[in-house]
């Protein structure tokens, strides 16, 4: 290494120096500093550098710019504990208005003003009819429609429905602006609107996609008017598109029993078959909300041959019977005693449709009411339609049952019965399979069968295994890891319903 002469020796000299002199300046400034003093202290010099927590405790309510004792100080005062009534709200209390409605809809906050329009309503006030009037107009743009029609879909006053009616049925309006009016009908369901829908469905050249927004804005309304109307867009319509789309309106239409019952009566005395058949595929979707009328109805085309002699072809009688089968086991309760019946007496044919039409049932009242059937037919066909027939019930009450199909002698009886735990779901059914699965490892559809049970239950009880059998090196659980892990992702994330992978 080269000496340091010279200049240099005296540049480092200087810059030493001046660094010494600079600490003794800030140790200097430091000392001549007035120390930070804790309030109503009687230390009075020490300094506070963070909160003792030995102060008294405090107002919590008191702001800083209250005017009040309190200052920015006033955040050391508090020890940390709750006391008796400090936990009661303070500040102004908002109250939602027309005005404050205005406010967020004019900002376009729309989770807001849904929030707003629901707490006006619910405290006795209407929604303004300017407000109306604005969610109306923004049905125009195509960016604030869908916002719109959320919003006034929960708008319930009658001057709403009106008006959402009469845009409806303006001619000057897009037509994707009318059916976006008639969208907000089929949420809020305002009886004002029915004479306008009523009439603007009565044109026979409307628009198609007119109706198809037209039909669930009547479900919507309900009752027997609204049902006698989409009854006539059902028989005057020959489109099979618009005649199941009337078919679903008619099935979530409130208060239309009557209505429907009447119908099948109309279609028997004009023996027009086509109508009772869709009345029938009508009181399948209202399945247990059937009203009483009609559920007289499709129990006599059950029980009562006369009631079906109208249809001269006996395939069609058969097939409008097996209609009201499956109608009778969707709607459950009472009627599905007749379908019982047919099953256990199979002297027409009809026993293994009624057994196949008992996958409709659900509830602890079905899955009761069909478990019994094991007992009177042995026939491992048989077996394996009832265990798919419980599953389907999603009920408690199938458990034990399908838990004693888990060991039949027959193959696909096993499977079905694994397969409808994995749709019941009851966590009592886990140690049952578990203790089966190592039996398993040489079926592999029993085996999928289980894991999927198991991960569609989602008891912890299952992670051991499912993981000890992930790691595993031997072939048959090889096979298997997607849906293992599957069923792992299902028990760990508590979604029995995710596709995705642990």
């Amino acid at each position: 290494m080269k000496p340091v002469h010279g200049s240099t020796r005296l540049l480092l000299v200087v810059v030493f120096t001046a660094a010494a002199l600079l600490l003794t300046g800030s140790v200097l400034v430091l000392l001549r500093s007035d120390p930070v003093s804790e309030p109503d202290s009687d230390a009075g010099g020490d300094v506070r550098l963070f909160p003792k927590g030995d102060a008294p405790r405090g107002d919590r309510r008191r702001s800083r710019g209250d005017g009040g004792e309190g200052g920015d100080d006033d955040i050391y005062d508090w020890d940390g504990r709750v006391q008796e009534g400090s936990r009661e709200p303070s500040g102004p209390l908002f109250v939602v208005t027309a005005d404050s409605l205005r406010d967020v809809l004019a900002d376009r906050h729309w989770e807001e003003i849904r929030r707003q329009i629901d707490v006006l309503q619910r405290n006795g006030e209407e929604v303004p009819e300017d407000v109306t009037a604005a969610l109306i107009a923004l049905l125009e743009g195509t960016d604030t429609r869908i916002d719109a029609v959320l919003a006034l879909g929960g708008v319930t006053s009658d001057a709403a429905g009106t008006a959402l009616a009469e845009h409806a049925t303006n001619l000057s309006q897009p037509l994707d602006v009318r059916a976006a009016a008639l969208d907000a009908l089929a949420r809020n369901g305002s009886q004002a609107a029915l004479t306008l829908v009523q009439g603007l469905v009565a044109d026979p050249n409307l628009d198609p996609s007119l109706l198809r927004h037209a039909a669930p804005a009547l479900a919507a309304i309900g009752g027997q008017e609204a049902a006698r109307t989409l009854v006539g867009l059902l028989q005057r319509n020959q489109d099979r598109r618009i005649e199941g789309m009337i078919v679903q309106a008619l099935g979530a239409a409130r208060g239309a029993g009557d209505v429907l019952a009447q119908t099948i009566r109309q279609a028997r005395d004009t023996s027009d078959e086509q109508l009772a058949s869709l009345v029938v595929r009508v009181a399948r979707l209202h399945g247990p909300q059937a009203d009483t009328a009609l559920r007289l109805e499709i129990r006599r085309m059950i029980e009562d041959p006369t009631a079906i002699e109208f249809v001269e072809d006996e395939n069609a009688r058969l097939k409008l019977r097996g209609s009201a089968l499956t109608a009778a086991a969707a709607i459950g309760g009472e009627l599905l005693d007749p379908v019982i019946r047919i099953v256990q007496n199979d002297s027409e044919g009809l026993g293994n449709v009624a057994l196949h039409c008992l996958r409709k049932a659900r509830g602890d009242e079905a899955a009761k009411k069909v478990a019994p059937l094991l007992q009177s037919n042995s026939d491992p066909r048989f077996q394996r339609e009832v265990a798919v027939v419980l599953g389907a019930t999603r009920s408690f009450a199938a458990t034990d049952p399908l838990v004693a199909l888990l060991d039949a002698d027959d193959q696909n009886t096993r499977h079905a019965a694994a397969h409808g735990l994995s749709l019941v779901r009851d966590p009592a059914a886990v140690r049952p399979l578990l203790d089966r699965l190592d039996g398993a490892r040489d079926d592999h559809q029993m085996a999928m069968n289980i894991i999927d049970a198991l991960g569609t239950i989602g008891v912890n009880d299952a992670l051991p295994k499912l993981r000890e059998l992930r790691d595993s090196d031997e072939p048959e659980w090889e096979q298997l890891r997607p849906w293992i892990r599957r069923a792992l992702a299902r028990i760990e994330s508590g979604n029995p319903d995710t596709t995705r992978m642990e």
